[in-house]
């Protein structure tokens, strides 16, 4: 009976198709308003939405508006965050749709390696203002008075490991792959490299607006969609290809 149920709301929804609205930030690759699809995660969002019968339209907004306008009447969600107990108050969390890494990028001519935070002491360790590097670091930094060097932008932070004004930089590993290809030379690119050991991982998701009737049958409609693209290895496989810089999806 429960999955004749679920059956039976999924076609509903094909029959009933309408508009998902879903407010976001610019965050390339995974999400921005000039790139192809907006995206690869909203790229990914969409083909969700479509195996439910809806069509998505994203706002772009600076990060902090588009938490807020996503708890106007008019919109289903925003995306992507990870959830907080206060942010729960407000929002239906869908499974994760990115699960990205923080890691150490270096130049390839210095040797750096490390295990646990006491190895980073003789180290300047480029950071992002107001970026969270998650608690442990946070705590390290403090504990072991860690040099670090704080910029606002990821593309700074990179520029300035490349001229040699910090050790490593601490940054999204996905996110400053794509800064460097887009930023540097090819040769500039070659001298990047970073440590596979990451400080923290994030699980991002798509909140859902409380306020809309309907969100919490929609969350749980969407979570299936994707876990089924996830299953049939779409979602790995373009963002395998984003991580290559090979992912072209069609406009």
């Amino acid at each position: 009976m429960q999955r004749l149920f679920v059956l039976g709301a999924l076609f509903s929804s094909f029959a009933f198709s309408y508009e998902i609205r879903l407010t976001n930030g610019e965050w390339a690759p995974f999400l921005g308003e000039d790139l192809k699809q907006y995206g690869a995660t909203s790229h990914l969002v969409t083909q969700a939405f479509l195996r439910l019968g809806h069509k998505t339209k994203f706002e772009f907004l600076p990060w902090p508006r588009a938490l807020e306008a996503a708890k106007r009447p008019q919109i289903h969600g925003t995306l992507a965050w990870t959830i907080t107990k206060e942010r729960a108050e407000s929002f239906y969390a869908s499974t994760p749709v990115i699960i990205t890494q923080v890691v150490f990028f270096h130049l390839k001519d210095k040797v750096f390696d490390w295990k646990d935070y006491p190895d980073l002491k003789q180290q300047r360790i480029g950071i992002m203002n107001g970026y969270d590097n998650g608690k442990a670091f946070a705590l390290a930094r403090k504990k072991y008075q860690l040099e670090t060097d704080t910029t606002t932008t990821e593309l700074q932070n990179l520029t300035k490991l490349l001229r040699k004004r910090i050790d490593i930089a601490l940054v999204g590993k996905t996110v400053g792959l794509e800064l460097i290809r887009k930023n540097f030379t090819e040769m500039e690119q070659q001298q990047f490299t970073y440590h596979p050991k990451p400080t923290m991982e994030k699980e991002l998701r798509i909140l859902f607006n409380k306020n809309i009737a309907g969100n919490a049958l929609l969350v749980t409609q969407f979570n299936q969609a994707f876990l089924a693209l996830k299953a049939e290895g779409i979602v790995d496989d373009v963002y395998n290809k984003m991580n290559q810089g090979e992912y072209n999806p069609p406009q």
